[in-house]
């Protein structure tokens, strides 16, 4: 799971800091951000697209698990790319 904590306009976008957890281990990653648009949706709501795209270490999160191939390499690099891909709903004004 993926929760952010802050959010910082950039040159070239947005950094979007915040905890992911991967088999129970929680760390604070920094994803690139980019702001796709907003518009109308079918309910008669307004939506947000926006993608996140960071490189993490998986061995950061306790996957460790590798085989050797004959050839001397590995099944598996360190480096895993991570791309989300999120919607947001702005929410109505309650009356109070």
């Amino acid at each position: 799971t993926f929760k952010s904590t802050k959010v910082t306009k950039t040159d070239d976008g947005y950094d979007i800091e915040g905890l992911l957890s991967i088999r129970g281990t929680e760390k604070t990653v920094v994803l690139k951000g980019d702001f796709m648009g907003f518009g109308p949706d079918g309910w008669g709501g307004t939506r947000a697209g926006f993608e996140g795209t960071g490189t993490l270490n998986r061995k950061d999160f306790g996957i460790i698990w590798n085989k050797v191939l004959d050839t001397g390499g590995t099944v598996l690099g360190d480096d895993v790319m991570v791309s989300l891909e999120i919607e947001a709903v702005l929410q109505k004004e309650t009356a109070e």
